[in-house]
């Protein structure tokens, strides 16, 4: 029981930088807990569970103190989702018009979070001796965790690094110390997070090996690197060492998709069908088994947050913002924006019109309304009425429950768009590929892989010689990004990155744009933790 005890009080362990010194480290003999490979495997599992569940936030547990809800400030700065509400949670209006709350509520979550298990990382990779296989994969999953952590949170708090390497980063904290810790340069901080993945690499056991797809695999650590690769490589190649990472984003690409135990799902198993829904006669929160919905029993996942059935909070789960079934199962209160369905809306065919459930106005028998023009009548948001109300379903409907699925952190089809990516940048600038390809033909094939998946054929995919009027190579893998990775947290950065600038499409009517240059690229820290270590510096 003693034991027990101080495994629950690690696994939700103090939260700030500060806080992380607080552990009770005399609870027990730290020989006694880690010697036993139950115990350093529960508090492993333990910073999966702080993406689950309320996580207590300086010692008191609120309604709003829960991780999956927090996850949208990253997803709300994209132009792939909205807002409906001007007021309630301060974060995910500030987030979607970039006036970033000094002390919002799930921006402290998201730090608090992501430092306490940075903390439960290190502790692990501290104490615990390699002196069994299982042992080693422990540590190998905890030095994972630990790059994974970091890129996380710099993703929303630091500029990207192609924007400049000096720019400040975050503290960066890899042992038990007690001390207040600068902002590290990003340049370092990535550094870092490459050498925690290459150093996970040797340990960690196969996808195959993992339950649910619900840890840390070889799969996951050669897929974080080529996300970590790809955005480290400048949209113009003029870094001096652009290529080679360029060339890195591919090599780890290509190790996971080599893998036997990984794979793109089909069309009728990533769409549910082959055909698609017909929202007239579909009302919105009829469930559908698409991807999503088993994604951690799909050979796609790579990582996942993954929930068993009983672990559904209803309107407190993730997907309770994005869907409402008419009943008030859900809050529905994001949609996809007007530019996303724009962009789908060029191909009538793509099956990714399945992900979108709009809500039509209807009479009282049910029969949907029309305008004069012939089109169906839109709902709008209560307090927002310029905000039109089209639900996305891709955090839905595991086992048929409206508002539970088990959250995608990597899959394969990311992993395919990494891979266009870095093989677009090379062929924008004529330069060859280490692998001795052809860049610009294997960033069609890629792109074109993902396109012919969600249905599209003939005229509907790109070639060499026709990339649709767009201008780069750049353009057509960013453009399929925007499409097939929507509301997976990473549109903003997709553009910052690559030196472009975001232009949301309305919120109350009025249309901005954010430039990469801007300084709200970043979001800001915190003030409880600036007020907590004075060595910080706020952007």
């Amino acid at each position: 029981m003693k034991i027990l005890k101080y495994i629950l009080i690690l696994a939700a362990a103090v939260i700030s930088s500060c806080e992380l010194q607080q552990m009770p480290f005399d609870a027990i003999g730290q020989e006694e807990i880690y010697s036993s490979e139950i115990n350093v495997d529960a508090v492993t599992k333990g910073q999966y569970a702080n993406c689950k569940n309320q996580v207590p936030i300086r010692g008191q547990l609120q309604w709003w103190s829960i991780t999956q809800r927090a996850m949208e400030i990253f997803t709300l700065q994209g132009d792939d989702a909205i807002y409906g509400q001007t007021g309630g949670a301060s974060d995910m209006y500030g987030g979607d018009i970039f006036n970033h709350p000094l002390n919002g509520q799930f921006n402290q979550v998201w730090y608090a979070v992501s430092y306490r298990n940075i903390g439960v990382c290190n502790t692990v990779i501290a104490n615990v001796q390699p002196t069994t296989q299982r042992f080693k994969e422990l540590i190998a999953e905890n030095y994972f965790l630990r790059g994974m952590w970091y890129l996380n949170a710099m993703r929303l708090y630091a500029k990207p690094y192609t924007l400049g390497t000096d720019n400040p980063g975050l503290p960066l904290r890899l042992d038990l110390s007690t001390e207040n810790l600068p902002r590290e340069k990003v340049g370092v901080v990535f550094e870092q997070i490459l050498s925690d993945f290459k150093t996970s690499i040797a340990d960690l056991p196969t996808i195959n090996k993992v339950q649910n797809h619900g840890r840390a695999s070889k799969e996951a650590a050669w897929a974080y690197l080529s996300r970590t690769y790809v955005w480290m490589t400048g949209p113009d190649m003029a870094g001096p060492n652009d290529k080679a990472f360029a060339d890195s984003a591919i090599f780890y690409a290509n190790k996971v998709l080599s893998s036997a135990n990984v794979g793109l799902e089909s069309t009728a198993a990533y769409f549910g069908s082959t055909q698609l829904r017909n929202p007239i006669t579909t009302l919105p929160g009829t469930p559908f088994q698409h991807y999503y919905a088993k994604a951690k029993s799909s050979k796609e996942t790579i990582l996942c947050i993954a929930r068993a059935d009983i672990e559904a909070l209803l309107k407190q789960d993730r997907g309770a913002l994005w869907i409402d079934d008419g009943k008030a199962n859900g809050w529905g209160q994001i949609y996809a924006t007007k530019s996303y369905r724009q962009m789908l809306g060029e191909y009538p065919n793509d099956l990714r019109h399945n992900f979108i459930e709009p809500v039509y106005q209807r009479d009282a028998n049910g029969n949907v309304l029309y305008n004069t023009d012939g089109t169906p009548k839109i709902s709008l948001y209560r307090s927002n009425q310029f905000t039109e109300m089209y639900y996305v379903n891709k955090f839905s409907y595991q086992s048929n429950q409206l508002t539970l699925n088990s959250e995608v952190f990597m899959r394969v089809a990311e992993v395919i768009l990494n891979r266009a990516e870095a093989y677009a940048k090379l062929a924008d600038m004529g330069l060859p590929s280490a692998d001795g390809k052809n860049p610009a033909a294997e960033c069609i094939n890629d792109v074109n892989t993902i396109r012919q998946r969600a249905g599209l054929s003939g005229t509907d995919l790109y070639s060499v010689g026709d990339l649709k009027g767009m201008a780069t190579y750049l353009d057509v893998v960013l453009k399929e990004r925007k499409l097939e990775l929507a509301f997976d947290f990473n549109r903003s950065v997709d553009l910052f990155r690559n030196k472009r600038s975001l232009t949301e499409t309305t919120l109350n009517g009025v249309t901005f744009t954010i430039p990469y240059t801007d300084p709200r690229v970043a979001y800001r820290i915190p003030q409880i933790e600036m007020d907590l270590n004075p060595l910080l510096v706020q952007n």
